[in-house]
């Protein structure tokens, strides 16, 4: 997965949408802050077909990424 500064996707569309053809997401920060992902169509298209939430989440290209997805509601 790629990180791109909000100016770069400006000047780097083309890397951008090549780097999601090999199914990676790109994700686009803001004052190195995660703003927003960018995927290739295929795997929109999955995701969209995805039948419920679980599974949508399952398909989520960032599924394998490190974020932490568990839910403390002491926060």
């Amino acid at each position: 997965m790629n990180y791109w500064e909000i100016n770069d996707p400006k000047t780097n569309l083309a890397d951008i949408v090549e780097a999601t053809e090999q199914n990676e997401a790109q994700i686009i920060t803001l004052h190195g802050q995660e703003k927003a992902v960018v995927l290739s169509m295929s795997k929109y298209i999955q995701m969209k077909e995805a039948k419920s939430l679980s599974q949508f989440f399952r398909k989520s290209p960032l599924a394998e990424s490190e974020i932490d997805l568990n839910y403390d509601r002491n926060k």
